[in-house]
């Protein structure tokens, strides 16, 4: 279905992160989705795709009404949305990022868990097993 649309309109009122959003833009499908935290990171306001206000339906029309009205600047922003997604969530790059922040985290713990183990005996137990689990 995705693959033949020509723009994908995604007007969320909550949404923790824009896995359809990545997805469309792979495809090279601009995107008009609402302006809230959750797609903050997978669509750029007119570059990738266009936002909204949330909850508002003029708002909505009028990104609308601008793609249906350009579109060659909608077609350079699916490109460019394209070549977003493979900078940015390719899946070396989601692997890196994953593995820092479990190294981190790791590193982290460790020493969190030390400091409680040595001030806080009535803890040790249940921090060691912290300790084991992530070792």
């Amino acid at each position: 279905m995705l693959y033949l649309c020509d723009i994908f309109c995604f007007p969320s009122h909550r949404e923790g992160f824009g896995y359809s959003i990545i997805e469309a833009s792979a495809l090279e499908k601009p995107i008009i989705c609402s302006n809230i935290y959750g797609l903050k990171y997978t669509c750029i306001d007119h570059e990738t795709g266009l936002k909204h206000k949330v909850k508002s339906t003029k708002s909505l029309l009028d990104k609308m009404t601008y793609a249906i009205n350009e579109p060659e600047v909608m077609k350079q922003m699916g490109k460019k949305g394209r070549v977003f997604v493979n900078e940015n969530f390719s899946e070396a790059k989601v692997l890196k990022k994953w593995n820092e922040f479990y190294f981190m985290l790791k590193y982290v713990l460790y020493y969190f868990t030390c400091w409680k183990i040595r001030t806080i005996s009535s803890l040790q137990s249940h921090t060691f097993f912290i300790y084991c689990a992530i070792s």
